[in-house]
């Protein structure tokens, strides 16, 4: 049961950071994400790597979806957690 709850959240993070271009210079992956989350490479690469021992944290998990604008690691939440989240309207 427990790699059906955490598997797709596991996914969601690795596919979070390898899946990130930034649209400014055109890199990609943690090369190009964990400076603007304040990690190293390195650091974030292992967090999002689900065969290693360090795991991104449910706060490191904040701000990495907001810098990328990638919000799958919450739809997996949700869907492992059975709820549904949706983008509050602009205040």
């Amino acid at each position: 049961m427990q790699d059906e709850l955490y598997g797709s959240v596991e996914n969601a993070i690795y596919e979070t950071v390898n899946g990130y271009v930034d649209p400014a210079t055109r890199r990609h992956g943690a090369t190009a994400l964990a400076p603007k989350v304040g990690m190293l490479p390195a650091t974030l690469s292992n967090k999002a790597n689900p065969l290693q021992d360090h795991q991104l944290t449910l706060r490191e998990s904040i701000p990495l979806q907001l810098v990328s604008d990638d919000f799958h690691i919450l739809y997996a939440y949700n869907q492992a957690l059975q709820h549904v989240a949706y983008k509050l309207p602009a205040t």
